[in-house]
């Protein structure tokens, strides 16, 4: 994160905490060494940038005029003069010309001169000598070079008149932002004691504007904020911040300041630095939006503040916008006049090659990249912007050329060990890659070597803090990326000589990687929303707390220790250095004693948020007799599937099924399945020839694992999550035409589901955890459920005069309703009363209760009263079933929704507090002990595909809340059927207590494709069988099946 801003005049961020060096330590000792941290209540963007790209476009006409004269004024030719004071006076002038156009190096090379000439004109103690010290001072900024700047604001201390001495307070405030950015901190105390000086005796100097005052101020207060992040009281810092806007804000002419854009920038990056994405997003637009009123499009401000947007949108992993920011800023720099020499330039197309690096475009990140890195070659900052770019060396493998891949791994690799160690995870994953790179050259016992020393370091919890120079999403795609790679290498390697030299079982350390990189989409939004769940106990709340304070400032001070080595050797700071890393290793060891505490004393807390991988023996262990594990893992270029029975061999094969061949495939089989119809005849016939090979890739070559075994437990990944197993047919069939009742020819359709219970699990390690919970209170109250929430006064009037709007198909005379989904993609801006209401749903947690024997007027909440206060309110932990059926959201589909959710009743309707919405974050701080939690209306597979890792989310919070099981659908049902389905499941249920949940709902599927079909109410006649996979599959078992 810490590259896409570190040219700007105020980028870089600082978490020192000043802690000793001690080899052990105690709790207690942890928790003084670490801080806390707080977020406070924010009004979020909207949810794409179309209105900035609008504004953007609007100002797309050009100032032929202003950037003519902004060129002519830089290439303008030195006067025929050796006059020093005309010198001077032209190429300080020159020089911040070509500022104005983005050219740094003929920036720093014109206000050189300009020192040059004036020190022969007028010595050292002129005012025009301080300015241009101070200009030099700015340029080298830019530059990158942060000592030449130091010594220029240091001699432009002395250079000062008597009469300038406000000048004095942006110099110290300048000096102590750099020393703090390097690592220096004694030295930004030292300069901020001399600021706070000056800033008191300039109470009595006189004729001070207030502007000038309101300058001093604010450069004051984001000195306190830089030193108070430098300690990790980030919550202060971030007070600080605010302050230092706020004083340029409040006067007319200082708000008017570019540094008031600055100070937001800054702001912006501490948000996003706590995680919170969409409030950092907040304060970057107001900056942008501000260069914009002040400057227009063509202006280097302008650019800087769209490259920092951008960079903003690329830690939310919104690829494509940042791309559009990325090229908005490019094209921005070009305009103006900046050459391919650029700095500047040369940043913008290094952020614009991650854009697309995430989004796989490789060889298009290739030529943007190597743009990048013929600008710097000669360039201080050639290292660290792309000579060690992981995002380079991905494209460049993407695109077959692991040879120089293998140039840029080595580098990063390199310098890693040198500034950070063999076992940090910042070099195991250079390691990695550069193994992937081994791999793909056909060295595959260089390779193996090198992926079996990286992999255990990127797997274990780990002490150290994340990357800082990438965003989170491209860390976690290249986690990935490495894990695919190494379980494909594992594949290629069974049954070979490399296998037994190395002394592994290649299938069953696939079988382990696979269940670590499945989960970690899921992992981090878990990680955040448990730890705010913490918070309802004081005592965990606090060692969290405590921890990820500590790892937010080792990640902070390793990115301080990364800038301070990037100086040349003889500009380095040996003490400065030596300090940062005593404090990096006093806060590993911090973090070590807050971990193994919360390990200690909240195991279920850890299980949630650092599940360890689990392997094939202790996945056999959780099973129970008759059931069988199937996991799956889809790569770019092959899936790998896993059957793991209760005793006997594990069956592993790779099948031939490219990821995006296998989307298609799905994405082809759910359209007879999301029907987008007007009659029932309209449906499409199921591909059953498409499903049929499925099966004989994925299942067939692994049926000794699982064939003999009633129950299958599966671990889907990719889009595999969005196909139910129980869907597939075992033997090829010829459908032919319907004779008779519609869809009844589906009946003869050898379907998994005629001979295997089927149930799906989050991950592998999920079915221990589960089946470690004690059995349920057998004194439950059978059912609570909630359904047919109104999410705005409209419909709720619209309930009142009992008006629906449900989506309706007529076939043949007989109508059909689809419950309706959300349909958001495309909305600039979404809101809770957008949702479609779903009146069916109150008949369906009816009919539940009543199958049940609930009691209707106390367990069943519908309309306004599913809401969020009932759900918090009532004992939740005295019921066997809960069931919301509800729309299941994700992140984004609402104005500021970041985690999953479950959609209730609107706050102004129900006449409640809250936001109308159960947060995964809320889920987890539930108290459950549910044999089953039913998401009837939530459609995990629709849209972008996100559903399913939506649900994943939802389940593992809601399994850590109490529940074993979920039932939840994959797409819009039909009312009729899924009412049907859903009671006779637990009517099912209530009458055996022997029978397992999935056994349960495959004997209910079978009973609804086999019996009669729906009946006209109107003439009491058959008018089509349930037979059809759209109305029998769209359930799912999430979570343990068993009783």
């Amino acid at each position: 994160m810490r590259r896409w801003i570190s040219s700007s005049l105020l980028a870089g961020v600082v978490l020192i905490s000043a802690v000793g060096c001690q080899s052990t330590m105690s709790v207690e000792e942890a928790k003084k060494v670490t801080a806390s941290f707080q977020g406070g209540a924010f009004v979020p963007p909207p949810r794409t940038i179309t209105d900035i790209t609008a504004i953007l476009d609007q100002q797309k006409r050009d100032d032929p005029q202003g950037v003519a004269k902004a060129r002519a004024l830089a290439d303008e030719k030195p006067p025929q003069t050796t006059n020093a004071a005309t010198l001077a006076e032209f190429y300080f002038k020159r020089g911040l010309a070509a500022r104005d156009i983005g050219r740094t190096r003929q920036e720093i090379a014109d206000l050189s001169a300009a020192v040059d000439w004036s020190r022969k004109a007028s010595g050292q103690g002129g005012a025009e000598f301080q300015d241009i010290l101070w200009e030099r001072a700015v340029a080298e900024i830019f530059g990158g070079s942060w000592s030449n700047a130091i010594a220029d604001l240091q001699e432009g201390i002395t250079a000062t008149p008597r009469d300038r001495r406000g000048n004095l307070i942006r110099t110290n405030a300048m000096l102590a932002r750099l020393y703090s950015q390097a690592g220096n901190l004694e030295a930004a105390e030292e300069a901020a004691r001399r600021l706070a000086a000056l800033l008191d005796e300039s109470r009595q100097w006189q004729n001070i504007r207030p502007e000038w005052r309101a300058s001093w101020n604010a450069n004051a207060a984001d000195v306190r904020a830089r030193l108070a992040e430098a300690r990790g009281r980030l919550d202060e810092a971030e007070t600080f911040y605010r302050q230092s806007i706020d004083y340029l804000t409040a006067d007319p002419v200082a708000s008017k300041y570019p540094a008031v854009d600055n100070f937001r920038g800054r702001l912006a990056l501490l948000l996003v630095r706590q995680g919170r994405m969409l409030e950092g997003e907040k304060e970057a637009r107001a900056a942008l939006l501000n260069a914009l009123a002040r400057r227009g499009r063509y202006s280097v401000q302008a650019a800087g503040n769209v490259r920092m947007l951008a960079g903003v949108i690329l830690e939310q992993g919104r690829y494509k916008e940042a791309e559009t920011l990325a090229r908005a800023a490019i094209e921005i720099y070009e305009k103006v006049g900046a050459g391919d020499d650029s700095l500047a330039l040369a940043f913008s197309r290094s952020q614009l090659g991650n854009t697309l690096v995430g989004q796989g475009r490789w060889a298009e990140a290739v030529a943007v990249y190597d743009a990048a890195r013929i600008a710097l070659a000669s360039s201080e900052a050639y290292a660290a912007y792309v000579g060690n770019n992981l995002g380079y060396g991905v494209a460049l493998l993407r695109t077959g050329r692991p040879d120089q891949a293998i140039k840029i791994f080595s580098a990063a690799l390199e310098r890693n060990q040198r500034l950070l160690g063999d076992k940090d995870r910042s070099t195991a994953t250079a390691r990695a890659l550069k193994a992937m790179a081994e791999a793909a050259r056909g060295e595959q016992a260089v390779a193996l070597r090198e992926f079996s020393d990286a992999v255990p370091v990127l797997l274990a919890r780990s002490v150290d803090a994340d990357d800082e120079t990438s965003s989170r999403p491209a860390r976690d795609q290249r986690l990935g990326m490495i894990l695919a790679a190494y379980i494909g290498l594992l594949a290629d390697v069974r049954g070979t000589s490399l296998e037994r030299d190395a002394g592994i079982d290649a299938a069953a350390e696939a079988f382990r990687l696979a269940d670590v990189a499945r989960g970690q989409s899921v992992q981090r939004a878990l990680d955040a929303g448990a730890a705010r769940a913490a918070a309802k106990t004081p005592a965990l709340a606090d060692l969290v707390r405590r921890e990820q304070d500590a790892k937010k400032q080792v990640s902070a001070l390793l990115g301080v220790l990364a800038e301070a080595l990037s100086q040349p050797t003889d500009r380095q700071d040996a003490r400065t250095i030596a300090a940062l890393r005593e404090q990096i290793d006093a806060l590993k060891r911090a973090r070590v004693s807050l971990l193994e505490q919360i390990d200690k004393e909240f195991p279920a807390y850890a299980q949630l948020i650092n599940p360890p991988p689990a392997t094939v023996e202790q996945a056999r262990r959780a099973l129970r007799p008759g059931e069988s594990l199937i996991a799956t893992f889809v790569t770019a270029e092959r899936t790998f599937v896993w059957a793991v029975p209760q005793g006997g061999p594990v069956a592993f094969a790779a099948a031939p099924l490219a990821g995006r061949d296998l989307a298609t495939a799905v994405v082809t089989l759910r359209k007879a399945l999301e029907p987008n119809a007007r009659t029932a005849g309209d449906i499409p016939a199921f591909d059953l020839a498409l499903a049929h090979r499925l099966y004989a890739s994925l299942l067939e070559p692994i049926a000794l694992g699982w064939q003999d075994s009633e129950t299958l437990l599966v671990v889907a990944h990719g889009p595999l999550g969005h196909l139910p197993f129980a869907l597939l047919p075992t033997k090829a069939v010829a459908l032919g035409t319907d004779e008779g009742l519609l869809f009844a020819n589906y009946r003869k359709v050898a379907w998994l589901a005629r001979t295997h219970a089927v149930a799906v699990l989050p991950s592998v390690t999920s079915l221990a955890t589960l089946r470690a919970l004690p059995a349920g209170d057998p004194a439950r109250r059978p059912f609570i459920g909630f359904g047919d929430p109104w999410f705005s006064q409209a419909q709720a009037h619209r309930a009142a005069r009992r008006e629906t709007t449900a989506v309706a198909l007529a076939t043949r005379g007989m109508p059909i309703a689809l419950r309706s989904s959300p349909k958001m993609e495309g909305a600039d801006s979404t809101q809770l009363a957008m949702l479609p209401r779903l009146p069916e749903t109150a008949d369906e947690i009816k009919s539940i209760a009543l199958a049940m024997r609930a009691d209707l007027t106390r367990d069943v909440f519908v309309g306004r009263d599913a809401n969020e206060k009932n759900v918090k309110t009532a004992d939740l932990s005295g019921y066997r079933v809960l069931a919301f059926a509800t729309h299941g959201l994700v992140p984004g589909e609402l104005d500021g929704l970041t985690q999953p959710a479950l959609a209730l009743s609107a706050p102004d309707v129900a006449s409640v507090d809250g936001d109308g919405l159960l947060t995964m974050e809320e889920i987890l701080g539930l108290r459950l002990n549910a044999d089953w939690v039913v998401l009837s209306a939530c459609n995990t597979a629709s849209g972008s595909g996100t559903g399913s890792e939506a649900i994943s989310g939802l389940g593992r919070a809601f399994f850590y809340a109490g529940a074993r099981a979920l039932l939840v659908s994959n797409w819009p049902v039909e009312t009729t059927s899924a009412r049907s389905l859903t009671t006779e499941l637990f009517r099912r249920q209530t009458a055996d207590s022997a029978l397992s949940r999935a056994q349960a709902l495959r004997q209910t599927i079978t009973w609804l494709m086999d019996g009669e079909g729906y009946t006209d109410p109107h003439t009491n006649k058959l008018a089509f069988s349930y037979a059809h996979p759209i109305f029998w599959a769209p359930f799912t078992l999430v979570g343990d099946g068993g009783r």
